[in-house]
C-alpha cells in the first residue's frame, strides 16, 4: 500500500528536508509541501482523501491549534503527525487534543517517521514517552477550583489587592497561591501565567 504524505511547517527548509528524506522511500508518495494554512487547503483538495499530513506545530500564519480546526471546517480530516521540539509538551499535548494522531520528536525524526507512517496508516496512535508523561504528571496535578478563580481575575487585570477584596481572602493568601499556579504552570510572571492557562487548556 502507498502512502501519500502532505508536509507542513512554518518553514520552508524543514518542508525540503522532511520530503528529500521520504521522497526516496518505497510505497511514499510526498503530494506537497505548504507553508501556510492556504498553501496546506491547495495542497489537500488535490491529494487523496487517505493523505497523511506530517506538520510542524506551527506554520507562518499560526500554530496548530488554528490551522487544524481549519482543515476541518472545511472538511479536511487528514491522520495527521505532528513534529515538536521535547520543549514544546504544551503545544504538542494540545496538538492530540486537536486530533493529531501521532506525535514525532524532532530529534528522532529519521529514525522513527517512517515507521510512524505505516502505523497511523493501521490506526495505532504514536506518542514519545516523554510526552505521555508530561501529560501524565499534568493531568495528575491540575489547578484547583481557587486557582482558576485568581487566574481568570489576573486576566482582568485585578491587583494582588483587588483579588484579595472579590475573593475575601488575605494579600498574603493571594501572594502564595500565585507562587504556586506559577511552578504549576512552569512559569514566571503574570502575562506568562494567563497565556499559558488560556493557551493550555488547563
Amino acid at each position: 500500500m502507498t502512502l501519500t504524505v502532505c508536509i507542513a511547517d512554518q518553514s520552508a527548509l524543514v518542508c525540503q528536508g522532511i520530503a528529500a528524506m521520504l521522497s526516496p522511500m518505497e510505497n511514499v508518495d510526498v503530494v506537497g509541501t505548504a507553508t501556510s494554512l492556504g498553501a496546506l487547503v491547495t495542497t489537500m483538495v488535490n491529494a487523496p482523501e487517505d493523505t497523511i499530513l506530517v506538520t510542524g506545530l506551527r506554520l507562518v500564519d499560526g500554530d496548530i491549534t488554528h490551522f487544524l480546526p481549519n482543515l476541518r471546517r472545511q472538511g479536511f480530516t487528514p491522520i495527521t503527525i505532528a513534529l515538536a521540539n521535547a520543549n514544546e509538551a504544551t503545544l504538542a499535548k494540545l496538538a492530540v487534543r486537536e486530533g493529531a494522531t501521532g506525535i514525532c520528536l524532532i530529534d528522532h525524526v529519521q529514525d522513527q517517521l517512517p515507521q510512524m507512517l505505516h502505523s497511523v496508516a493501521r490506526g495505532v496512535s504514536c506518542l514519545p514517552t516523554t510526552l505521555l508523561e508530561r501529560i501524565v504528571r499534568d493531568n495528575a496535578n491540575p489547578l484547583t477550583k481557587r486557582e482558576h478563580e485568581i487566574l481568570e481575575c489576573l486576566a482582568q487585570g485585578l491587583t494582588n489587592f483587588q483579588l484579595s477584596t472579590r475573593l475575601g481572602i488575605s494579600e498574603n493568601t493571594i501572594k502564595y497561591n500565585l507562587k504556586v499556579i506559577y511552578q504549576k504552570l512552569e512559569v514566571n510572571s503574570r502575562g506568562a501565567a494567563i497565556s499559558k492557562f488560556f493557551s493550555g487548556g488547563f
